[in-house]
């Protein structure tokens, strides 16, 4: 799969209101071949092991690129999580090829497995696009721990 690390500043500088449409398609473009070669795989082989393993390559790239990031390695994280919530997951629900459900929620279960204090969630575009206005949506995306306050 593709790592969506390579242009995350890019994504997120256009995670706006005004530039966040074009920008998510763009991303789902350029997601859309690695997609459907797992889907092919994923369909051929009548198993999950290859979303599993995609997923969690996925998780590995977001802790080697959180690691190699200048700064604040929780703040290289969120922004991580963030790309994952507002880019990658709303992709695959929007292609909405068979293996798009399973491949989510390897991922998300990915993530909780190496980052279980900061479990995450997925969305749609739709809703994501919808959300921009109230200002909360990142909030509802990103759970809160039981007990905890963020």
């Amino acid at each position: 799969m593709k790592n969506w690390l390579e242009d995350r500043e890019k994504w997120l500088r256009q995670f706006n209101k005004r530039e966040y449409a074009a920008a998510f398609q763009a991303y789902r473009e350029d997601c859309r071949s690695s997609v459907e070669s797992l889907d092919q795989a994923f369909r051929e082989s009548g198993t999950e092991e290859g979303l599993k393993a995609a997923a969690e390559e996925l998780i590995q790239q977001v802790e080697r690129q959180c690691k190699e990031t200048p700064g604040s390695y929780k703040r290289a994280r969120r922004e991580c999580a963030y790309g994952i919530v507002c880019y990658l997951i709303p992709a695959l629900r929007s292609l909405a090829l068979p293996c798009c459900p399973v491949l989510e929620q390897q991922i998300l279960k990915a993530w909780s497995h190496t980052y279980p204090d900061s479990p995450i969630r997925g969305g749609s575009f739709e809703q994501i696009q919808a959300g921009f206005p109230q200002g909360s949506l990142l909030s509802r995306l990103f759970r809160r721990r039981e007990g905890g306050k963020g």
